[in-house]
């Protein structure tokens, strides 16, 4: 496999050749597809609004929906469009009956703004916040499955469980499926929230089976590793649950009569008046890289291949006894190296140095696990990419850390 030279040359999205972009996984990178579909989607919208939101809408919504259902392995009944992953997990967690002393789990690699959403219903509906500790580095797959089905079903109270399926920190795959499995079986109570914002394009998602294991809901971002416009993601339910959902904004959806006859469809896709067209985007981003290369399983495994071999130098040139911080098959396209940084050197302050010299790298500091860099590899990529980064941490004096 080639990882010397990119899969899909940088020309083909809007990145600027003279930054450093090894940080795909935080905001993303649309395709110049993408935009140019978005593009055509915006034209037909602002020349003649009224016709575009009461004839045309819907009717392109439901096309891009059912390419992307697909794409992630669910019924397009099942799935509703949004903005991001937070707001779904937003609308889930306002949409339950919430009971004072009441639990939610989560972990200590989650992604912050989804924490906070659990935190906000701490502070409104009085429920308690449990966070589960996954120690690093990890041995085996299943080491963290057991963990998190134990402490899970170990809470009497808990009626919510917020896990990830890639963490955003850390970059870690974890097997959803499997703690949705035992979650069935150990605490049946407990709805499973699986928060795959890195899945689609960096594994492969498969949303129907994660419900016949036993999760209820899942969010995931197309802006990201599928590379459709910013503003793209989905919320899918197990249909057992979906009609009880509520967008965090109340609007004309819930009108009876207005919108399709799948009511989760209505009170999502007619929740105020905002830009759809980077849903409607979406299908072309995923078309065109997979046009682009021998499909998506190609892209999954030369990513993968590129970020296993990127963590291994950048370990090796950064030394200090740092080590991986979990097998190769715990990791997709992202890898966390855990480092050391100069005395009096804050991670905030480093990352906006390194922004300034035209390095995009997140450097992301976890109270109970120290300090680390996250790199993601995407089709754009080389190695010599992360020879570089190397080369630019070492001259600002990072080490790596052994944990």
């Amino acid at each position: 496999m080639n990882i010397a030279e990119p899969l899909v040359p940088l020309a083909a999205f809007g990145l600027d050749p003279t930054v450093l972009h090894v940080n795909h996984g935080s905001y993303g990178a649309a395709t110049r597809a993408a935009l140019a579909a978005q593009t055509e989607a915006r034209d037909a919208l602002e020349a003649a609004t009224m016709r575009f939101m009461a004839r045309e809408w819907q009717r392109r919504l439901d096309a891009a929906r059912g390419r992307v259902a697909a794409f992630v392995g669910s019924d397009p009944e099942d799935m509703v469009m949004i903005p991001n992953p937070t707001a779904g997990v937003a609308s889930i967690a306002n949409s339950l009956p919430w009971q004072p002393g009441d639990r939610v789990v989560v972990t200590d690699h989650g992604y912050r703004a989804c924490l906070n959403a659990m935190l906000r219903l701490a502070q409104v509906r009085g429920i308690e916040v449990v966070t589960v500790n996954i120690p690093l580095p990890v041995r085996a797959p299943l080491e963290v499955v057991n963990r998190l089905v134990g402490a899970i079903a170990a809470e009497p109270r808990c009626r919510l469980a917020l896990v990830d399926n890639i963490t955003s920190p850390t970059g870690l795959v974890l097997d959803v499926v499997a703690v949705a499995r035992g979650l069935a079986k150990a605490a049946p109570h407990v709805r499973l929230i699986a928060d795959c914002a890195h899945a689609p394009g960096q594994v492969e998602l498969d949303l129907a089976a994660l419900g016949d294991a036993g999760a209820s809901y899942a969010v995931a971002a197309m802006h990201k590793w599928t590379c459709a416009p910013k503003g793209s993601s989905i919320l899918w339910a197990r249909r057992d649950h979906r009609d009880e959902l509520r967008p965090v904004v109340t609007s004309h959806g819930e009108t009876p009569g207005v919108g399709p006859a799948n009511r989760f469809h209505a009170r999502f896709d007619w929740s105020g008046t905002h830009d759809p067209t980077a849903y409607l985007a979406t299908p072309a981003a995923i078309d065109d890289l997979a046009a682009r290369s021998e499909g998506w399983a190609e892209i999954r495994a030369r990513n993968h291949a590129l970020a296993l071999a990127a963590r291994d130098l950048l370990l090796d040139r950064l030394g200090n006894g740092a080590t991986p911080i979990a097998p190769d098959d715990m990791h997709g396209s992202m890898a966390a190296i855990p480092v050391a940084l100069p005395d009096g050197v804050e991670p905030a302050a480093l990352q906006a140095q390194l922004l300034d010299e035209g390095i995009e790298l997140p450097i992301v500091a976890l109270p109970a696990l120290g300090t680390f860099i996250r790199i993601s590899a995407h089709v754009y990529n080389r190695l010599d990419d992360y020879d570089r980064l190397a080369g630019a941490l070492l001259g600002r004096g990072l080490r790596g850390r052994a944990l």
